[in-house]
């Protein structure tokens, strides 16, 4: 696959996924919930197949450059605007692919796709279908400032086209990770490691609980079990073995820190490095985990409160480090 696989080629596969089209054509399969819970997002009520083709919109398989950006944002599966001009299946492939492959950009002219430019204000604005920009989406900001405070660079000089990348572990859109967990599986199996295999990044910072217990899921489906994420790493309810911690608040992350209970070990816990064979080649990835952007919880990597600078310097010396290896 390796030596075939292009961005263009997976791009286009992910984006006019097969389970998808067979959904939308009225078929069934383990993605149905998902792809099926954009009928309240788009209508009150069900709509024909030719509507649903003009009107769903389709799997989203990466924003940023997937083969140059040194750092992967990976979450649980992409959220949906109905007002957001996005590629549905009516739309010309070379379209469809240059929504995909350059979704941010500085031309005020362009008529689809998410805004960069010249004052910050500007930025992680996606284009709507009454044809001017919505207001900043919040999680596209705040993972700019993470990549900010990684690169050691300013927000409005770092790239959402060739820093970073943002993906997901399911690629079909829905609101409130709706489907997610039936559609898991098969959207792993398919485009986990062909994703990987394209990716430059070996930093990846996931965030928020589902996309923490999907990660830990996709890694163990992908290496045959051999390969886990610890039960300490990452902080949620939903899974049977997890003991890790995060502080809910800035008043008990203070309390913790009085207490001895957020040392530098605690926060070690969540990063990890692990190996993965991708496509027959060994790569480490490190993985770290932190809550969702847009969560009210203490999660300013910059803090030295909340990351000793050992931790966060050892996660800005990686990024380096593949930076001079790659």
């Amino acid at each position: 696959m390796k030596d075939n696989l292009t961005v263009e080629k997976l791009a286009t596969q992910i984006g006019s996924c097969p389970n998808f089209i067979e959904i939308v054509n009225g078929g069934k399969n383990p993605c149905e919930e998902i792809v099926n819970s954009q009928i309240k997002v788009h209508s009150p009520s069900p709509i024909s197949v030719v509507e649903k083709r003009e009107l769903f919109h389709t799997p989203e398989p990466w924003v940023g450059n997937l083969t140059t950006a040194k750092i992967m944002f990976l979450s649980s599966n992409p959220s949906i605007d109905p007002d957001e001009i996005f590629p549905n299946l009516t739309w010309p492939k070379t379209d469809s692919l240059d929504f995909f492959l350059n979704r941010f950009s500085n031309d005020s002219n362009r008529k689809y796709g998410a805004t960069e430019g010249s004052n910050i204000r500007d930025f992680d604005r996606p284009i709507l279908t009454s044809g001017i920009s919505s207001k900043r989406v919040r999680t596209w900001m705040h993972l700019r400032n993470r990549a900010a405070v990684l690169l050691e660079k300013q927000p409005e000089q770092t790239s959402a086209t060739s820093d970073y990348v943002m993906t997901e572990v399911v690629h079909c859109k829905s609101q409130r990770e709706v489907g997610v967990s039936g559609a898991l599986s098969t959207c792993v199996s398919k485009w986990f490691e062909p994703m990987l295999t394209l990716s430059a990044a070996r930093l990846i910072i996931v965030s928020g609980e589902p996309a923490g217990i999907s990660v830990k899921v996709a890694i163990s489906k992908l290496s045959n079990g051999e390969v886990t994420l610890s039960d300490s790493w990452g902080c949620w309810k939903r899974w049977p073995s997890a003991t890790g911690t995060w502080p809910a608040s800035g008043v008990q992350l203070s309390e913790w820190i009085a207490t001895g209970n957020w040392t530098i070990d605690d926060q070690f816990k969540h990063v990890e490095v692990k190996n993965l064979t991708i496509n027959g080649d060994v790569r480490e990835y490190c993985f770290v985990w932190m809550p969702h952007p847009v969560r009210s919880v203490p999660q300013n990597l910059a803090s030295p409160d909340l990351y000793n600078p050992e931790v966060l310097q050892f996660v800005r010396n990686y990024v380096k480090r593949i930076k001079n290896s790659s």
